[in-house]
């Protein structure tokens, strides 16, 4: 085949033209999409919940947001009033089911009612190996309560609002909700079984031809405070390639009006959730032989 310019300078107009038409295809008007949603946050008094806080205050959203420590959350409150005076504050601690029931009623009473509930609340245990757990049963049912039951609870309290309205859970998850993760067994498998929860809602859902959403978002690393500390061993961060909590929020808000069951904000995140199923070997083999960089503080 002979070489010519329009070899190279076809291929290249064509990816211009397929990015275009993607970006045209998912084009969302965020500021007219949340004007005056009605919204449940959970885990707004630190880093990625109460940068999302703002964000959506900023665009004009009516919020009622929780988290377990009050003072953190009047701060998150204050932040978000500079924009919208809609922001309410619900102290509960999501693993407790009369705390979410409460959390609802206080929203409707708040809101009139619900149009997206955003469970973002999670709890990580510091990084441990599944061996050297004191007692695995009461790690695994602090992370469970937080990551997976919340989902439950919250669920099962909004549903009603959520029919009337036509609206959309979110499930904020990560990649370690395909992946195993080393030092992470607790919060790997609750992951695992939010992806299992939801997926299977969405289907019960469709089966009854429920006019809600489920969204199940797998975030990259972010570099939240908590996440750093946790993703350290040794005073080295462990995984260095991320996003910033800020630059998360952003492609969260742009992303969720799509109202895919899966939405990946990072190609990374989009590669490893469409390839891990067809070569998990790969996957494991490269997380395993990246984790001997610290085989000193897992021995």
């Amino acid at each position: 085949m002979r070489f010519t310019l329009w070899t190279v300078i076809i291929p290249i107009i064509l990816l211009l033209v397929s990015v275009v038409v993607v970006k045209w295809i998912n084009y969302v008007d965020v500021e007219s999409y949340y004007k005056d949603k009605r919204i449940i946050l959970t885990g707004a008094s630190e880093g990625i919940g109460k940068d999302l806080a703002i964000r959506l205050s900023q665009l004009g959203a009516r919020l009622v947001i929780a988290a377990r420590t009050e003072s953190k959350l009047k701060d998150t409150q204050k932040l978000c009033q500079k924009y919208s005076q809609d922001v309410f504050v619900v102290r509960a601690d999501v693993g407790k089911e009369e705390d979410n029931k409460l959390l609802v009623s206080e929203a409707v009473k708040h809101l009139g009612g619900i149009d997206i509930l955003i469970l973002n609340a999670a709890y990580s245990p510091p990084p441990t190996m599944f061996t050297d757990y004191e007692d695995p049963g009461e790690t695994f049912l602090g992370v469970y309560k937080v990551n997976v039951l919340q989902g439950v609870y919250l669920t099962k309290f909004s549903l009603d609002h959520l029919r009337e309205s036509h609206g959309t859970i979110l499930a904020v998850s990560s990649m370690s909700g395909w992946l195993g993760l080393p030092m992470f067994a607790s919060y790997t498998a609750s992951k695992h079984a939010l992806h299992g929860y939801f997926g299977s809602l969405n289907m019960e859902f469709q089966l009854r031809q429920e006019n809600i959403s489920v969204v199940i978002m797998p975030l990259p690393f972010v570099y939240t405070n908590r996440a750093v500390e946790n993703m350290k061993v040794k005073s080295k961060l462990m995984f260095e390639p991320g996003i910033t909590s800020e630059d998360c929020v952003e492609r969260m808000i742009r992303t969720l009006p799509l109202k895919r069951l899966y939405c990946y904000i990072t190609w990374d995140a989009y590669f490893i959730g469409h390839l891990y199923s067809l070569c998990p070997y790969w996957f494991d083999y490269s997380a395993t032989y990246f984790m001997q960089m610290f085989s000193d503080a897992i021995k």
